[in-house]
């Protein structure tokens, strides 16, 4: 079950010198909260690689954070590590 604490933001973000971010929604449905999670993790892979083409360090350590980010998500969605398996045993 997914942590009741967890909730997206959508905000406003104008250039920093014209104002502040600004908070236009917020929401608590957990298959958003899933697939944004989902994204968010592929997103910080893909980079990892792109990355990795052209400086192999630099792709590590970014590697290494999108392995962060996902341990992360995974603690606070339990649901993400049951995607996660069968996604797994699909690919086997």
């Amino acid at each position: 079950m997914m942590n009741q604490n967890i909730s997206l933001i959508l905000v406003y973000e104008p250039d920093p010198a014209t104002g502040r971010p600004t908070p236009l929604a917020r929401t608590a449905d957990p298959q958003l909260i899933l697939a944004v999670a989902e994204h968010a993790i592929t997103d910080a892979t893909s980079r990892a690689t792109i990355l990795s083409q052209s400086d192999e360090v630099l792709g590590e350590l970014e590697r290494a954070e999108a392995d962060r980010l996902r341990a992360v998500l995974a603690v606070l969605i339990p649901e993400l590590r049951s995607r996660k398996n069968r996604h797994s045993t699909a690919v086997m």
